[in-house]
């Protein structure tokens, strides 16, 4: 039977995904498997000399980026709030209502945001400040901040005034913004 090595990081940010979303424990041997299959990274021997152990260079801007639906039976009622909530929502979309109107989000990993109420498209930037997150569509209007929590598939922002809005979650651009 062939070893698999599994990246020390990689591994960590797994099970931390796992604790956190309760979510599926194949995750860890799913990633081994496909780190198995990369054949450009032979697995390493006893024999092997290890490599020095210096940590992967990482933007400054990279988040862990989790499913925001947890798996059935998963701890799909386990509360996120800050910087965990909104990695839940970072490359998904929220849907809701905005006044009357119809709302659609999709928040890139990149740092854009699209956004449709009604039939009117914008495209603006998101980014955090502590453990909230603004919201500027370039307009002359001032920057929005919101602190964000997640249950289950259900997203809840409440803005500096006290106004708090509930969004389903839905994966990935499912609206196609």
């Amino acid at each position: 039977m062939e070893q698999i090595i599994v990246h020390p990081l990689l591994y960590v940010a797994l099970l931390g995904f796992q604790l956190i979303t309760g979510g599926p424990p194949m995750l860890v041997a799913q990633a081994g498997m496909i780190i198995a299959a990369d054949k450009s990274h032979p697995p390493r021997t006893a024999e092997a000399t290890p490599a020095p152990d210096v940590p992967d260079p990482l933007p400054p801007t990279a988040l862990p980026i989790v499913p925001a639906i947890p798996a059935p039976g998963a701890a799909g009622q386990q509360k996120l709030a800050g910087l965990a909530a909104w990695s839940a929502l970072v490359g998904n979309s929220v849907t809701g209502k905005s006044d009357d109107d119809d709302l659609v989000e999709f928040y890139a990993k990149n740092g854009t945001v699209k956004q449709r109420v009604g039939t009117e498209t914008n495209t603006g930037k998101w980014a955090l400040k502590g453990q909230k997150v603004c919201f500027d569509y370039g307009n002359d209007e001032d920057e929005t901040c919101y602190t964000v929590k997640v249950q289950g598939s259900k997203a809840t922002f409440a803005d500096e005034d006290g106004n708090v809005s509930v969004y389903t979650i839905l994966p990935g651009n499912a609206k196609k913004l």
